[in-house]
């Protein structure tokens, strides 16, 4: 499947120069276009991994993921604190009986680091982390308010694109039926629980361990009364509060 996706974008005018990284959902792939220009390809993990069977229902699965995410990038369009979509490809998939899936590939801007990557490589300083993560805080604020939400904020999806930091990888309308188990380190509570309720308070629950996760700390090792009362009020493992 990778080899189809690999011609289909140069078909479209994006030549794949290889695999940036891989994360739960998606592999994102490194392409240039006009040999100078440099983007990102979303591609959906299960698409891009060989040696998986793929079928109809995992396809349109996947199909809905990504389209759930291109509604939110374009809904923020233009939002510096945003991971900008630039283009959309769209790659048929069909079977020998007739049937097809159409899986859309979001072509967002490149992004050179992430705030993970800084963190691990010591570069970057205290003010810039903290800065990054008040920006954070505000885009969140904004999907909010158009009933979008994210439901996995982590350094990891925290993208540096020429030393701005950006979110990437939202997950839908709030109101829809999402499931997004991110890492346990930094998962609210609702995502591990069977049947948990997940909304805009996971994301500010998340948004508060990554502040822990500057200082060093968890949710299990933190007490809340000694945090900034923000802070540890939006660490509550109530949702309610």
């Amino acid at each position: 499947m990778l080899d189809l996706i690999v011609r289909e974008l140069k078909v479209k005018g994006y030549t794949v120069e290889g695999i940036i990284t891989e994360s739960g959902s998606y592999v994102i792939l490194k392409a240039t276009r006009n040999k100078n220009s440099v983007v990102a390809v979303k591609v959906p993990r299960e698409l891009a991994l060989r040696g998986v069977t793929l079928t109809e229902t995992s396809l349109k699965s996947a199909a809905e993921r990504m389209l759930r995410e291109i509604e939110v990038l374009e809904a923020l369009r233009g939002d510096p604190g945003v991971v900008s979509l630039i283009d959309v490809v769209e790659l048929r998939v069909s079977w020998p009986s007739g049937r097809s899936v159409v899986i859309p590939l979001a072509i967002v801007e490149y992004a050179e680091s992430s705030l993970a990557d800084m963190i691990r490589s010591g570069r970057g300083s205290w003010e810039f982390y903290v800065k990054a993560l008040a920006k954070v805080a505000r885009v969140l604020e904004q999907a909010h308010s158009q009933g979008f939400c994210h439901l996995d904020v982590r350094p990891e999806n925290i993208l540096v694109a020429r030393g701005e930091p950006k979110l990437a990888d939202f997950a839908g309308r709030c109101d829809e039926p999402l499931e997004v188990i991110p890492p346990r380190e930094f998962a609210a509570p609702e995502q591990l629980e069977v049947g948990g309720r997940v909304g805009p308070w996971t994301d500010v629950y998340q948004l508060a361990v990554n502040y822990l996760h500057l200082l060093g700390l968890t949710p299990s090792t933190a007490n809340r009364e000694d945090l900034p009362h923000p802070l540890g009020k939006a660490l509550s493992p109530n949702p309610s509060e």
